[in-house]
């Protein structure tokens, strides 16, 4: 049997993993200004081209690290469309 008390708590506990996982958006300025000072660096020795491949690969890297923690709130939505799901058969029956 489903209680109320447990659909409330995912619910509490899918908003907060949202709002931890909303830090996640602020790793993009320390690594921002790691590229920027390692692009300069490159460009005053002539090597801007070869260091922008390694940069566009932080990039990259950089925004599936942002997925990822996202992805983490998928683990309390899933449970709680469970729940909620099983609360309808539950209802049905």
């Amino acid at each position: 049997m489903i209680t109320n008390e447990q659909i409330e708590k995912l619910e509490w506990a899918e908003g907060t993993a949202r709002g931890i996982t909303h830090d996640a958006k602020y790793l993009c300025y320390p690594i921002l200004d790691i590229k920027v000072k390692l692009s300069s660096l490159a460009e005053e020795n002539g090597l801007g081209d070869e260091m922008e491949v390694y940069l566009d690969a932080v990039s990259d890297i950089a925004n599936d690290l942002e997925s990822a923690f996202y992805e983490c709130e998928s683990v309390f939505k899933d449970k709680l469309r469970e729940l909620e799901y099983e609360e309808e058969l539950g209802e049905e029956a």
